[in-house]
């Protein structure tokens, strides 16, 4: 009990089936006002629900990324629903155009590729800087060993 309570506390808490409840819910509340923006969001937003339902809970940050580059779509698309008349007929016709899946899917599959590419990145980076740090240690055991002679680099006598 006291382990929950403090996974909790520290922000662990939470279920993923009750969030994904609550967002239904309000989803559903939404789409008697506004039910062409849902329909839009739902079919755009789909690679972050299933990212959602299908990624480990450590993949937070890729779920993040998700949902942050997919509404980036998204919303271009809903501002030319918007634009054109807030109707559910003008949102089929809007589905039924692959230019505005690209958009919409777009930023999810920038989403994708960030997540597959920034690792590999970072790995180059890192390495670059630990070679050169390496580099830069071995020059400065040279310089002791110069200064000091070889007994700096002997293994120390276990008594």
């Amino acid at each position: 009990m006291a382990k929950k309570a403090a996974a909790k506390a520290a922000g662990g808490g939470g279920s993923p089936v009750l969030l994904a409840c609550l967002i239904g819910i309000m989803l559903i509340m939404l789409s008697f006002v506004a039910l062409p923006s849902v329909m839009i969001l739902i079919c755009g937003m789909l690679p972050t629900i299933i990212l959602f339902f299908t990624a480990p809970r450590r993949a937070s940050g890729a779920l993040a990324t998700m949902f942050s580059l997919n509404l980036a779509g998204v919303l271009p698309v809903l501002g030319i629903l918007w634009a054109r008349g807030h109707s559910v007929p003008t949102a089929s016709i809007m589905l039924a155009d692959p230019f505005m899946w690209a958009l919409m899917l777009g930023g999810a599959g920038l989403a994708m590729f960030l997540m597959w590419f920034m690792p590999h990145v970072a790995a180059t980076v890192l390495g670059v800087r630990y070679r050169h740090e390496l580099a830069v240690l071995e020059k400065r055991k040279a310089a002791l060993v110069a200064e000091w002679g070889n007994r700096v680099i002997e293994e120390p006598r276990r008594q």
